[in-house]
């Protein structure tokens, strides 16, 4: 078997610099893909696509918010037109909620989250389907949460905004399925080295032991257990689609 499986093959990634996103796209790129990523940060864009370059694939990146159609449309547009297909999507960005009791919470974060979470999601769905269609194959993969499938206390917002990805993970694998279109999500637990999770636990450094004790497998996740799970997902999972895979670490058995 070739040790580049996925050369001439396309993955696109959203919140693709850091995380689960860039240790998606260098586990791709790793087996031959091309990569195009967006992250709002362009600096960070940068060393991204040095990093992914050096494994001796092609690399776009596109300085951008998910929740602008424009933006959105000139990334897919141009990561099609650059390298000629959309095989694989992973719609990785989103912020996190900060634990706060429910009346004390606002509108403002209502919308901020569900607008990045839920609607950036929808909206990178639907352009991206828009190329597959044309193609009559492709993959997408949404990173979802533990909080898609359980409720998490004084997270009400968050929740809401990954049971939404899972529902729209579902409805939209079951309506493209005869068009050679697989639909599925991953539900994170607690996974170290992300920018999300650095942020939930900066002002608490100290606590990550004790979330650590709280998981039956006793450790935080990483980014690459999520990519090898993407990777599955995306290339071996031909009878797999609508599904929402949880990676806990047994945390919600």
């Amino acid at each position: 078997m070739s040790d580049k499986p996925l050369q001439n093959r396309t993955l696109f990634v959203t919140g693709g610099n850091s995380g689960i996103g860039l240790a998606t796209a260098m586990y791709f790129a790793a087996r031959g893909a091309d990569i195009s990523i967006v992250g709002r940060n362009a600096d960070k864009n940068r060393v991204a696509k040095k990093r992914i370059e050096d494994t001796g694939v092609r690399c776009l990146t596109y300085a951008g918010s998910v929740t602008e159609r424009e933006q959105m449309a000139e990334a897919i547009d141009g990561t099609v037109r650059t390298f000629g297909s959309l095989d694989y999507a992973l719609n990785n960005a989103g912020i996190p909620q900060y634990a706060t009791p429910f009346t004390d919470q606002t509108s403002e974060e209502f919308h901020r989250i569900m607008d990045i979470n839920a609607y950036g999601t929808w909206l990178c769905m639907q352009l991206e389907v828009a190329h597959m269609v044309k193609a009559g194959t492709g993959a997408i993969v949404n990173t979802a949460s533990q909080a898609g499938l359980i409720a998490l206390k004084q997270f009400p917002i968050y929740t809401a905004s990954k049971h939404a990805i899972i529902g729209m993970t579902k409805a939209i694998a079951l309506e493209y399925v005869d068009q050679g279109i697989r639909v599925n999500a991953i539900c994170p637990g607690l996974i170290k080295d992300t920018d999300m999770f650095d942020k939930i636990v900066v002002d608490a450094p100290d606590i990550v032991p004790a979330l650590a004790a709280t998981i039956p497998m006793k450790r935080l996740g990483t980014p690459r257990e999520m990519a090898q799970t993407v990777y599955y997902l995306m290339v071996h999972a031909d009878y797999v689609t609508g599904q929402s895979i949880m990676l806990d670490g047994g945390t919600n058995l």
